[in-house]
């Protein structure tokens, strides 16, 4: 995805060596993408270049620093090993509605983030505990899925890419629960193959089997 930012790049699991690095003990973060990944600057996907920045709510907009300080707190979120996935997507879903009430004043949209996120993790009411490494791929798999989200300028900004990661969730919990029933009592604790097999077939159901992910022309009301 292009925007006004830069160029945003996030993969899809069905490529199994995509979904093999979930796995991977390593933080979530935004990083710079090599040029092998970005294809030298040619990389194709939504161009949001020309259109307005996506929605907080009906009648208010985002701006480019606010959006981006939304999409890095989330990520902070899913990063972090003390929540397990359901949970950290309840913070994130707060957090969001928190942002979407905010009105011009005293702090920015990019405060408002930062303070809404510090609220939301303090309000959970479960004391966070050391996950497994299982929720943490799991997060890894639902933060591809909220950054750099197309639904953010094509299906209504920030609680639009919300929803779109409570189905991404959904998804992966429809594919991964009858894998891991069906793996003999002694290896349910070898969660790689089918964890890999269940994000794969996500992904496609997600990104490859629905007409509604490819480019199309942005609302007419959000151009220039």
């Amino acid at each position: 995805m292009a925007d006004r930012r830069g160029v945003f790049i996030t993969l899809s699991h069905f490529c199994p060596t995509a979904a093999a690095l979930l796995l991977q003990e390593r933080d979530i973060t935004i990083v710079e993408a090599p040029p092998s990944l970005s294809l030298n600057g040619a990389v194709e996907g939504l161009d949001a270049t020309g259109v307005l920045p996506p929605l907080l709510r009906p009648g208010i907009l985002t701006d480019a620093e606010g959006y981006a300080a939304w999409e890095a707190e989330a990520i902070g979120v899913w990063n972090d090993r003390r929540y397990a996935a359901e949970d950290a997507l309840a913070i994130v879903s707060g957090a969001t509605d928190d942002v979407c009430n905010w009105r011009p004043g005293t702090e920015t949209l990019a405060m408002r983030a930062r303070s809404a996120f510090d609220r939301a993790r303090a309000a959970w009411d479960r004391p966070p505990a050391l996950q497994p490494p299982i929720e943490h791929a799991i997060k890894s798999f639902l933060a591809a899925h909220q950054f750099a989200s197309w639904h953010a300028y094509q299906n209504g900004g920030l609680q639009a890419v919300v929803r779109a990661v409570e189905a991404a969730f959904a998804t992966l919990g429809e594919e991964l629960a009858p894998r891991l029933r069906s793996a003999r009592p002694e290896h349910r604790r070898r969660v790689r193959a089918p964890f890999i097999t269940a994000v794969r077939a996500a992904d496609f159901r997600l990104r490859h089997s629905r007409t509604d992910v490819r480019p199309r022309p942005l609302p007419s009301l959000r151009r220039h």
